[in-house]
């Protein structure tokens, strides 16, 4: 991670400017009455909870907002709807780690046809790749 003046931060120093998301917020609690997940992940965004990703040194990594996974939802949604998928269409996600996929994720998102290499295998269930 590198600081404002473009130099590297130690790794202790990077974990610290990272602040948790908060437990609770100001945002009322609903319980499971969202018709779809679209409209559940636009209620939770107004709030200032979210997820926080922690590495094997249990070192916060990475604070993901809410608000953010919205941001990144939408920008995935009119990705799909470039490639041609309309709504109501259905689509296969792979949420898998880095070493599962043996490469990382952003490879994923910019390859398609390694994304679909991958899923045709794992529904063949083998590991001839």
């Amino acid at each position: 991670m590198l600081d404002q003046d473009g130099q590297v931060k130690p790794r202790a120093a990077a974990a610290q400017a990272l602040v948790t998301t908060p437990t609770d917020d100001e945002l009322p609690r609903r319980y499971a009455d969202f018709a779809t997940m679209t409209e559940a992940l636009d209620y939770v965004a107004q709030g200032k909870k979210g997820m926080n990703f922690h590495d094997a040194r249990a070192t916060l990594a990475r604070v993901y907002p809410y608000a953010e996974l919205r941001e990144d939802a939408i920008r995935a949604a009119h990705r799909l709807k470039a490639r041609g998928i309309q709504p109501g269409e259905r689509v296969a996600l792979i949420a898998e780690t880095a070493a599962v996929l043996r490469v990382s994720p952003i490879t994923v998102t910019r390859d398609w046809d390694l994304a679909r290499a991958w899923l045709a295998r794992e529904l063949r269930g083998t590991d001839d790749a």
